[in-house]
């Protein structure tokens, strides 16, 4: 498996300042109690993970096809020929 590091948000506050830190309040309790439940908190009859899960979908989906040819050849070269002396420059 690969790891990477990427960035996602969810904007789902409809409503006063007041509620969004409610919100907040409410999801910080939760982290505190058990952290992996924090992702299955519903959010406009969706959960916290679904959400989530179509932003990050959303950006990979907007990965030009030529940068995903390069990074596809790439990853095949690392993986099938090793990584010795390789230099990878995606642009």
């Amino acid at each position: 498996m690969i790891r990477a590091g990427i960035e996602a948000e969810i904007n789902p506050i409809v409503g006063s300042e007041e509620q969004a830190e409610e919100l907040i309040k409410y999801l910080r309790r939760e982290m505190d109690g058990a952290p992996g439940d924090v992702w299955q908190s519903n959010m406009f009859g969706r959960s916290l993970y679904d959400l989530m899960s179509d932003g990050l979908h959303a950006k990979l989906e907007h990965i030009p096809d030529d940068a995903r040819q390069k990074l596809s050849e790439t990853l095949e070269r690392i993986i099938n020929e090793g990584s010795g002396g390789l230099i990878c420059i995606l642009l």
